[in-house]
């Protein structure tokens, strides 16, 4: 028997799919450990805010979304408090800061997308040549 929309999302409230958890102002962002993979997963607090998840569901909000909405409802103190985090970059120096992102960029390539670098938007896999 299939499950229900309400039982999959249920499955990932406030589980450890739902990793890396963070808060900046109304936003929520987190990995989640997919059934076909790691997925980034972003969502509003607010409900109607704008979401986005890189699993391939064709289903939006995808499961995910809606978890990640809901975990923050049922668990808040779950979420690291980002603008906390980036507050302690303020006092350092562009040097720092350019040697930071040198390290950021080692350890996870795709953060040069979010840094605004096109050569490395993600691609859609599911699009042929």
């Amino acid at each position: 028997m299939s499950r229900s929309r309400s039982d999959r999302v249920a499955a990932y409230v406030d589980s450890p799919a739902l990793a890396k958890r963070i808060r900046l102002g109304p936003d929520l962002a987190c990995e989640v450990s997919g059934s076909l993979g790691i997925y980034q997963t972003r969502a509003s607090v607010r409900q109607r805010g704008e979401s986005s998840c890189t699993c391939p569901s064709e289903i939006v909000p995808c499961k995910h979304v809606d978890a990640l909405r809901e975990t923050y409802k049922v668990r808040p103190t779950s979420f690291v408090e980002a603008e906390r985090l980036l507050a302690k970059f303020a006092p350092r120096s562009k040097e720092q800061m350019v040697a930071q992102i040198r390290t950021a960029t080692l350890a996870s390539p795709s953060i040069l997308s979010a840094l605004g670098l096109v050569e490395f938007e993600e691609a859609d896999e599911f699009l042929d040549d």
